[in-house]
């Protein structure tokens, strides 16, 4: 009894899965997909695009392909609005920023500071006994009383100066130091207008030390120095 049981029960078992088997749709059939965006695609998702992969240079890109400089260092603002005024033809934006060059001045020649502006007096007329007529007093500041014997751009110059008081056997220290100052320099940052050619050796002056930097472009107002 129980055999028999058993048995009706797996015919009735196999029969009710045949027919929900029966009942079910067949299964869509998948391409194989070769990347994410492709297997989203399939499945009906918008596909996403990192900001790497888009075309940058398309209507529906980021942003058109761009282009940025900086020019300089300009040495004057009246230098630097001549250039203004070519660049202004073939750009698209136009600033200018301000930096600071430590410009070397020359070597300058003199004698260590004396105690008193007597001893310094002294001094010189001992310098014009002895045929030297280029001198001058410190009146104040660090070096107060030292007589100045020549200011020269070149070192050889200076050096030849130095050795010809220092062999005139007077024994003072004659010393010899490179002379500094700050100044001004300007630098024009600037967007090229697509592929518009720019020629920046015609724009600067000869013996000119301006470069053109490419550098990251940047959402700024013109602005200008004043006139």
């Amino acid at each position: 009894m129980l055999l028999r049981f058993t048995v009706i029960g797996l015919v009735v078992l196999n029969v009710f899965l045949w027919g929900w088997a029966a009942i079910q749709p067949e299964p869509v059939a998948v391409p194989e997909a070769k990347d994410v965006a492709q297997v989203m695609q399939i499945s009906g998702v918008p596909a996403i695009r990192l900001a790497r992969e888009a075309d940058l240079t398309s209507p529906g890109g980021l942003q058109a392909s761009r282009q940025c400089y900086t020019l300089g260092p300009i040495e004057s603002r009246s230098a630097m609005r001549a250039v203004q005024d070519e660049l202004e033809r073939s750009v698209v934006q136009l600033s200018w920023h301000e930096t600071t060059a430590v410009v070397e001045q020359g070597y300058w020649v003199y004698l260590e500071p004396f105690s008193s502006r007597a001893q310094a007096a002294e001094a010189v007329q001992q310098l014009v006994d002895r045929g030297i007529s280029d001198y001058y007093v410190m009146p104040n500041g660090p070096n107060a009383n030292a007589v100045s014997v020549g200011l020269y751009e070149q070192r050889v110059q200076a050096e030849t100066r130095k050795s010809e008081i220092e062999g005139l056997g007077l024994g003072w220290p004659v010393r010899m130091e490179m002379q500094r100052k700050d100044e001004s320099r300007y630098w024009l940052d600037f967007e090229v207008r697509g592929d518009a050619p720019l020629e920046i050796d015609q724009l600067v002056a000869d013996g000119s030390q301006a470069r053109q930097l490419e550098v990251p472009c940047a959402e700024n107002e013109a602005s200008f120095p004043p006139t």
